[in-house]
């Protein structure tokens, strides 16, 4: 799969391709912002993707949004979702854990915030309706948080599930099958 740094960078730039083909002005920058710096590029690459479950190893928060986004692929391949659905819920893979990032960088949780609602504060002027309600909807449920940034619960959405099962499938699979065979 290469090293953390090649899949950082690998991830970079679909967001990049997202932004320039989309014409999403400012997504990639806003996203690369956190990343520019060496020092915390250095810090990113080493977060796990949770504390005390799956991919919790240095690089397992890449580990893990790079196989949630091949798993989105493939589940819009399989369901026969158009290019333009399909490269809105990768770029929503690459965002959805985003708020780990920002804390395991930070050395410090950020209490009873959802991942939403910072990937809105972040990204949300670039992001469709669909793409928002998939991160919201990525853990399977429509949280209080998200109910004060974006009001009452809509409607589950393919997009949402597809997310969420991308989601469960690297948390529950490779996540888990990596830490039985460390």
């Amino acid at each position: 799969m290469g090293t953390t740094r090649q899949m950082i960078d690998r991830l970079s730039n679909m967001v990049k391709y997202y932004d320039s083909e989309y014409h999403a002005q400012g997504l990639y920058a806003a996203y690369a912002m956190r990343l520019a710096d060496e020092h915390l590029l250095d810090k990113a690459s080493k977060c796990p993707g949770s504390r005390n479950h799956h991919h919790n190893w240095p690089g397992g928060y890449w580990d893990h949004i790079s196989e949630v986004s091949r798993n989105v692929s493939y589940l819009c391949i399989l369901h026969k979702l158009s290019s333009v659905a399909t490269d809105e819920l990768i770029l929503a893979a690459i965002l959805h854990d985003y708020d780990k990032l920002l804390n395991y960088m930070a050395d410090y949780t950020l209490p009873n915030i959802d991942p939403a609602v910072v990937v809105a504060r972040e990204f949300g002027r670039w992001l469709s309706v669909d793409q928002t309600h998939a991160i919201c909807y990525h853990h399977g449920g429509w949280s209080l948080a998200c109910s004060s940034v974006y009001g009452s619960q809509p409607e589950l959405r393919p997009s949402a599930i597809i997310l969420h099962c991308a989601d469960l499938m690297s948390s529950h699979i490779q996540g888990v099958k990596k830490n039985a065979n460390g």
